[in-house]
C-alpha cells in the first residue's frame, strides 16, 4: 500500500506541474505574439504616414514650382514687359501703344504688386537688360524698403539666363541672398530660389532676363507636417544634392556652404554608408542607426527641380528616435512582464494550494475543473486581444486609404459638373426658347420689358453655366480670360436688372453707387466680373430678409490722386463692394466661406439652400484676374463682400447723350425717398449734372414745403413709403398753389397702375427701379424740352422665311422634356413645319417604322432609350433592309456643348448637331442644310 501511495503522489505531482505549465505557456505565447505584432504595426504605420506626407509634400512642391513657371513666362511675355522694351529703344515712347516709359513702369507696378501680394512665397521680382542693368525691381509687399537699381554682373544667373533661348527656365540652387555689390548676406537669412526666362523682342533677340526670387522658407513649409513631429518626435531636415543643410532644428547648421561652415554638413554627422544611400536612390528607409549614443530611424525622398541639373535637387529627411516612438511598445511590454509575473504566482500559488487538497480525491477534482474553468476564462482574454488586434490592423488600413477616398471626392465633384450641364441646360432651353417665341408677338412696353429680362437673364445666365459647370478647369488653372473693350457702368446696371424681380418680391432696395470714376470704358473680361457680382448679389438677396442691398464701384487708389490719374491706357484697381443689411456671418464661419461645396454651417443650406460654389468660383476667377476678395461682417447687421480687378482704361470714349446739359444746369429738382441710400445716389448723379438737388425721406416734409409755397422744377417720388405712398403724395402736392402743374416722375419697385390714375394725376412717367443712369438722363431731357412721353408698343420682330411652303419636310422631333417639346414644335411652325412628337429612343424607332420622314430632331440623354442607341439602330435598318428612300436627315439636340461631344454625335452617323438652348436662327441653318441633303440624294 505504501508503495502504491508512494507512485500515486509521484504522478499527482507531475501531473500539477504539467497542468501549470498547461496554464502559462499560452499566455506568454500570446503575450509575445501581440507584443510583436504591435511594435510591427506600428512601425509600418509610421512609415506609411512619412511616406505618404513625403508623396503629399514633393507633389505640393512640384505643383508650386510649375505654377510659378506659368506665372513668370506669363509676366515675362506680357504686353506691358515688351512695352518696356520698345519704349526703352525708342527714346521712352512705345511706337505701338504711344505709351511712355515711366508710365508703362508704374503700371507695371500696379499690376504685378496686385498679382503677387496673395502669394507669400513671392519676395521680389525684376527685369535686368542684356547689359546686366536692373530696369525695375517689385517687392512683395508695397511698404517694403526701395532698394537702388544697379548692375548684376557678377551673378551668375544673369550669365546662365541671358544665353537662353525662349521658352527655357533658369532655375538656381537654393542659398541665402546677398545684397551689394561685394555680395554681402541678408541679415537676418534669406533663403532663396531664382527662377528666371530670357526677354525676347519680336525679332527674336535677347533684351534680358525677368527674375523671381522665391522664399524657400515658403516652399520648405510644404514638407514640414508638425503633426509628426508631436505625435512621434519626428526631427523633419533638408539638404541639398552636397549633402549640406537648408533646414534643420539646430539653425547653426544650415546653409554651410554659405556661412563658411563647411563641415556642417550631412556627411560630417551621420555614417558614410547612411550618405552613400541616400544620394543615389530618390527615396528610402533606414530602419536603424545609432547617432549620439542614441538610436534612430530615417526616412529620405528625393525632390526634383530640374532633371537636367541633379545638382538643383534637395533631399527631405524624416529622423525618428526609437526611444518616443517605442514608448507605446515598451508600455505594452512592460504590462506583458507584470501579466506574465502575476500568472506565474497565480501558478505558484495554485500548485500550492493543489498539494494542500491532495489527500482528498473528491476535492482535486474539484480543483482540476476549477482549473479548467480558469483555462477557459484565459482563452476568452486571449480572444478578446485576438479582437483588439484586428481593431488595430482595421485602423491602420483605414488610414493607408485615406488618401484613395480625397481623390475620389475630386472625382465625385467632377461627376456632379458633368451631370449638371445636362439638367441645366435642358430647362435653359425651354425659357430662351418661350422668351424668344413671346418676344416675337405683339407687345405692350410692359410686357416687352418682362420678355427682354427674361431673355437677357437666361443668355447671361448661359455665359456663366459655362464656367460654373467646368469648375474643375478654373481649379486646374486652364480659365481663359477675355480682353474686350466694354462700359462698366452699363455691366453693373445689367447686373442690378437681373435681380429686379427677387428684389421687388421681398420688397428689398436695390441700386449702385459710382464713386470717384471719370472713366466708364475699360479694358477686361466683363463676363467674368459679372458672373462675380451676380454670385455676390444672388447671395445677398438671398440672406437679407428686408432693408436693402448696395452695390458701390469705385476706384481703389488714393482718394487724392483718383481723378486725375484715370488716362487712357493706365490701370487702375477698380474695388467693387456689394453691401446687404441681411443675417451677417460669425467670425468662426467666415474663413471657410470661399471653400468650394462650403456654406456657413448646415443650418445656412437647410434654410437658405444652394451648392456653395458660388463664392469659390468668385474667388478663383478674381485671383486669376489678379485682384483680391475679402468679407466684413457682424452678425444680424449685415455683411459687405468687397473686391478689387486691375484694369485698364480704355481709350474708346462714351458717345455722348449729354449734350444737352445746359437743359439740366440750374434746375431745382425735389427727391423724396425714404431709403437713405437712394437719396444718397440721385442726389450724386444730379449734382453731377449741375442740378440743384433736396433730398427728404419723409412725405409729410415734402408736403410742407409746397404749403410755404416752396417751388420746384421736377420732383422725382418713391412709390413705396411708410407715411404715404407715391400715389397719394401726388394727389397732395396738386392740391398745392405750387405743385399744381409740376412734372413729377414716380420711381416704382414693380407696383403699375391704370393709365387713367397716371394721367389723372398728370404723371409724367413711372420708371422701375433701380434707375439706370442713361434712362434718367434721357427722361429729365425730355421733360424739361417738353417732349411728350408715351406708352410705347414693342413691334412683334419680322417673320422667317416660310419654308414650309416652298420645301415641305416630314419631321419628327424627339425629345422628352416637355416644355422644350413645345418650344420646338412652336419654333418649327414659324417656319411653317409641322411635327410628330414622340418622347424617347424607342418610340423615334417605332415611328420610323411606321412613316417615312424627311428630317428627325433627336435628343440625346432621353429615358428608356437615349438618342445615340436610337440613331444608331435606325441607321442601320436602312443598310439592312435595302430601303428605296433617303435616310432621314437626323441632327443631334444636347445640351453638352463641348467638342468632344459633337464629335460622338457625328461618330454614330448623325448628320447635324444643335446644342440647346436652341437658336431661332441656328435652327433655320440646320433646316437649310436638311433641305440641301435632300435635294442632293
Amino acid at each position: 500500500m505504501n508503495f502504491l501511495r508512494l507512485n500515486y503522489n509521484y504522478f499527482n505531482k507531475k501531473a500539477n506541474i504539467f497542468l501549470i505549465l498547461l496554464f502559462i505557456s499560452p499566455t506568454i505565447i500570446i503575450s509575445l505574439i501581440s507584443w510583436l505584432t504591435f511594435s510591427n504595426q506600428l512601425k509600418k504605420q509610421l512609415i506609411s504616414e512619412i511616406k505618404i506626407q513625403a508623396d503629399y509634400s514633393n507633389q505640393k512642391i512640384s505643383d508650386l514650382i510649375k505654377t510659378i513657371d506659368q506665372e513668370i513666362i506669363y509676366m515675362g511675355n506680357s504686353s506691358f514687359i515688351h512695352t518696356n522694351i520698345r519704349a526703352r529703344e525708342n527714346k521712352g515712347i512705345d511706337p505701338l501703344t504711344g505709351i511712355n516709359y515711366e508710365t508703362n513702369l508704374q503700371n507695371i507696378e500696379t499690376i504685378i504688386q496686385s498679382f503677387i501680394l496673395p502669394k507669400t512665397y513671392y519676395d521680389h521680382l525684376r527685369l535686368i537688360d542684356e547689359n546686366a542693368q536692373e530696369l525695375f525691381r517689385i517687392n512683395q509687399s508695397p511698404t517694403q524698403q526701395k532698394f537702388e537699381l544697379k548692375k548684376v554682373t557678377n551673378r551668375g544667373y544673369f550669365h546662365e539666363t541671358i544665353k537662353l533661348k525662349s521658352g527655357q527656365f533658369y532655375i538656381s540652387p537654393i542659398n541665402l541672398n546677398r545684397e551689394g555689390d561685394k555680395g554681402y548676406l541678408e541679415i537676418p537669412y534669406k533663403p532663396t530660389v531664382r527662377i528666371a526666362i530670357p526677354v525676347v523682342n519680336e525679332k527674336g533677340e535677347n533684351r534680358g532676363i525677368f527674375i523671381v526670387n522665391l522664399l524657400a522658407d515658403k516652399i520648405f513649409e510644404t514638407a514640414h507636417n508638425y503633426e509628426l513631429e508631436q505625435n512621434y518626435g519626428v526631427e523633419f531636415m533638408i539638404i541639398n544634392a552636397q549633402g549640406y543643410y537648408l533646414k534643420h532644428p539646430d539653425s547653426s547648421l544650415i546653409f554651410g556652404f554659405d556661412t563658411e561652415k563647411l563641415s556642417a554638413k550631412f556627411q560630417s554627422t551621420y555614417h558614410r554608408e547612411i550618405w552613400e544611400e541616400i544620394s543615389q536612390k530618390d527615396e528610402g528607409f533606414i530602419s536603424s542607426y545609432a547617432l549620439n549614443q542614441k538610436k534612430y530611424m530615417l526616412f529620405y525622398k528625393k525632390i526634383k527641380l530640374n532633371l537636367e541639373k541633379p545638382e538643383l535637387d534637395f533631399i527631405l529627411l524624416y529622423q525618428v528616435p526609437y526611444q518616443k516612438v517605442f514608448s507605446q511598445i515598451n508600455y505594452l511590454g512592460y504590462t506583458i512582464l507584470i501579466i506574465n509575473l502575476i500568472a506565474i504566482s497565480s501558478a505558484i500559488l495554485i500548485y500550492i494550494f493543489i498539494q494542500k487538497l491532495k489527500g482528498s480525491v473528491n476535492k482535486t477534482q474539484a480543483e482540476n475543473q476549477a482549473l479548467a474553468e480558469e483555462i477557459k476564462h484565459r482563452v476568452v482574454i486571449e480572444e478578446e486581444l485576438m479582437k483588439t488586434q484586428q481593431m488595430l490592423n482595421q485602423s491602420i488600413e483605414e488610414l493607408v486609404i485615406k488618401k484613395e477616398i480625397a481623390d475620389q471626392a475630386n472625382r465625385a465633384k467632377s461627376d456632379f459638373l458633368a451631370m449638371m450641364s445636362h439638367e441645366i441646360r435642358t430647362p435653359m432651353n425651354g425659357v430662351l426658347g418661350m422668351a424668344g417665341l413671346l418676344l416675337d408677338t405683339k407687345l405692350d412696353e410692359q410686357q416687352s420689358y418682362f420678355a427682354q429680362i427674361i431673355q437677357n437673364s437666361g443668355d447671361n445666365l448661359l455665359n456663366i453655366i459655362n464656367d460654373i459647370l467646368d469648375f474643375s478647369k478654373i481649379e486646374a488653372g486652364k480659365m481663359n480670360l477675355e480682353s474686350e473693350i466694354f462700359n462698366l457702368r452699363e455691366c453693373i446696371e445689367n447686373t442690378l436688372e437681373l435681380f429686379t424681380q427677387v428684389a421687388q418680391k421681398k420688397e428689398i432696395e436695390i441700386a449702385y453707387k459710382w464713386e470717384n470714376l471719370t472713366k466708364e470704358f475699360f479694358l477686361g473680361d466683363v463676363t467674368k466680373i459679372r458672373q462675380i457680382l451676380v454670385n455676390l448679389m444672388g447671395n445677398a438677396l438671398k440672406f437679407t430678409a428686408q432693408g436693402e442691398v448696395i452695390i458701390t464701384v469705385s476706384s481703389g487708389e488714393n482718394q487724392e490722386n483718383h481723378q486725375e490719374n484715370h488716362q487712357e491706357n493706365q490701370i487702375i484697381n477698380i474695388l467693387f463692394t456689394v453691401k446687404d443689411t441681411g443675417i451677417g456671418i460669425p467670425k468662426n464661419q467666415q474663413k471657410k466661406l470661399f471653400q468650394a461645396f462650403c456654406q456657413g454651417d448646415s443650418s445656412t443650406t437647410r434654410k437658405y439652400g444652394g451648392t456653395g460654389l458660388g463664392l469659390a468660383i468668385s474667388f478663383k476667377l478674381v485671383e486669376i484676374m489678379g485682384g483680391k476678395i475679402w468679407l466684413e461682417s457682424e452678425e444680424n447687421k449685415g455683411t459687405t463682400f468687397l473686391f478689387t480687378i486691375p484694369l485698364m482704361v480704355s481709350n474708346q470714349s462714351l458717345v455722348s447723350v449729354e449734350n444737352n446739359l445746359k437743359s439740366l444746369q440750374q434746375k431745382k429738382i425735389l427727391v423724396v425717398d425714404d431709403n437713405k441710400t437712394n437719396c444718397e445716389i440721385l442726389d450724386l448723379q444730379l449734382k453731377f449734372w449741375g442740378i440743384e438737388v433736396i433730398t427728404l425721406q419723409s412725405a409729410n416734409q415734402a408736403l410742407e414745403l409746397f404749403n410755404n409755397n416752396e417751388t420746384f422744377d421736377l420732383g422725382i417720388l418713391d412709390f413705396n413709403m411708410p407715411e404715404m405712398n407715391g400715389i397719394e403724395l401726388t394727389q397732395g402736392i396738386r392740391n398745392t398753389n405750387t405743385g399744381k402743374s409740376l412734372p413729377l416722375i414716380i420711381l416704382t419697385s414693380g407696383h403699375f397702375y391704370e393709365k387713367e390714375t397716371i394721367t389723372k394725376l398728370k404723371i409724367n412717367i413711372v420708371i422701375n427701379k433701380p434707375i439706370k443712369k442713361g434712362q434718367l438722363y434721357q427722361t429729365l431731357i425730355n421733360i424739361f424740352n417738353s417732349c411728350i412721353i408715351n406708352e410705347s408698343v414693342t413691334s412683334p420682330v419680322s417673320a422667317f422665311t416660310d419654308l414650309g411652303t416652298n420645301y415641305p419636310l416630314r419631321i419628327l422631333l424627339a425629345e422628352d422634356n416637355q416644355v422644350n417639346q413645345k418650344v420646338g414644335i412652336m419654333m418649327l411652325k414659324k417656319f411653317g413645319y409641322r411635327a410628330d412628337l414622340v418622347a424617347n429612343g424607342l418610340e423615334a424607332i417605332d415611328a420610323v417604322e411606321r412613316q417615312d420622314y424627311d428630317v428627325i430632331f433627336m435628343d440625346i440623354q432621353m429615358p428608356e432609350m437615349n438618342g445615340l442607341d436610337a440613331t444608331e439602330i435606325i441607321i442601320n435598318s436602312f443598310k439592312n433592309q435595302d430601303k428605296n428612300e433617303s435616310q432621314p436627315y437626323i441632327i443631334a439636340l444636347t445640351a453638352n456643348a463641348m467638342n468632344e461631344d459633337r464629335q460622338k454625335c457625328l461618330e454614330v452617323g448623325m448628320n447635324d448637331y444643335m446644342s440647346k438652348p436652341i437658336n431661332i436662327n441656328n435652327l433655320k441653318e440646320v433646316l437649310l442644310r436638311a433641305i440641301e441633303y435632300h435635294h442632293l440624294n
